[in-house]
């Protein structure tokens, strides 16, 4: 691996090598990549914030201190959510999970599998016939039902989340026409198997 946090294609992130060099995304607060490991290609996420000081980075004891408790928290939170996700998440199931969580100096890396995204905007997709259209909300709507049942919500641990309510099912508001309504977020959801992606939004 280099020296320092300038990785680039071809580097070694703690067993993964870089495909590519690292792209902002968002709001800046994370920057992507792919890595391969195993024969297996992932999404390889590093996040800009918090960073980690170690004895020898800028500041006074207690700075040094406070964001050092910030990065156990964002840490204990990955670590929930993965935590609660492995036993009802496999490689290529409906749900994309944390493969791999992981600190590299001051930086912390999150892996997901990579997924082919391709044919899945929303022209295309309304392009498609009823059924077809019924299974993927009805999927859409299955799998938020899996993350509430883990008490999930938006990336976050109900118990946290800042925004009180959850209001996923306003999404799912459009496709009454296609028989699917927001109660499914909650119950009443069809044991469908298809590929979703999980985005997170807020972290």
């Amino acid at each position: 691996m280099s020296r320092g946090d300038v990785l680039r294609a071809g580097d070694v992130v703690n067993g993964y090598r870089l495909l590519g060099d690292f792209r902002v995304v968002g709001a800046g607060l994370s920057e992507w990549t792919f890595g391969e490991r195993g024969g297996r290609t992932f999404f390889v996420k590093r996040f800009l914030s918090p960073t980690y000081p170690d004895d020898a980075a800028p500041g006074s004891p207690t700075t040094k201190a406070r964001k050092r408790a910030r990065c156990a928290a964002f840490e204990a939170h990955h670590r929930g959510i993965q935590a609660a996700m492995a036993p009802l998440t496999t490689y290529g199931g409906n749900l994309i999970a944390t493969l791999d969580f992981f600190q590299v100096g001051a930086k912390y890396y999150k892996v997901t599998e990579k997924v082919d995204i391709a044919g899945l905007e929303p022209a295309y997709i309304a392009r498609l016939d009823f059924g077809a259209q019924l299974v993927l909300l009805k999927t859409v709507a299955h799998s938020l039902k899996i993350l509430h049942d883990l008490q999930i919500v938006h990336s976050d641990r109900t118990d946290r989340f800042p925004q009180g309510c959850c209001e996923c099912g306003t999404d799912l508001a459009g496709a009454r026409d296609l028989g699917v309504v927001d109660r499914y977020q909650q119950h009443e959801v069809p044991l469908i198997s298809a590929k979703t992606t999980q985005y997170d939004q807020h972290s």
